[in-house]
């Protein structure tokens, strides 16, 4: 509803970054990986020392902001106040 059309599209932009970075993880690597395993195996290390490398506290902050977010709309739509 915000007037600046960067604030309206940051928070859809933000989470399909997610759902990309994870149906890339999830779906599209390990296809690759049938073909190239040496490979994806090396990528798959990276990928989790890059994981590894975030601090917990980090993952702590996302996953509640996330869930707070969401809980947030829920309850705003069952009241009538978010459409």
């Amino acid at each position: 509803q915000s007037a600046d059309p960067w604030t309206s599209r940051a928070r859809p932009s933000f989470l399909y970054l997610f759902y990309l970075i994870t149906f890339f993880l999830v779906i599209v690597a390990p296809l690759i990986g049938i073909f190239f395993p040496l490979q994806m195996d090396q990528f798959f290390k990276n990928v989790t020392a890059g994981f590894a490398s975030i601090p917990e506290p980090m993952w702590w902050t996302f996953t509640t902001g996330y869930l707070g977010y969401t809980a947030a709309r829920q309850i705003g739509k069952a009241k009538g106040t978010d459409r």
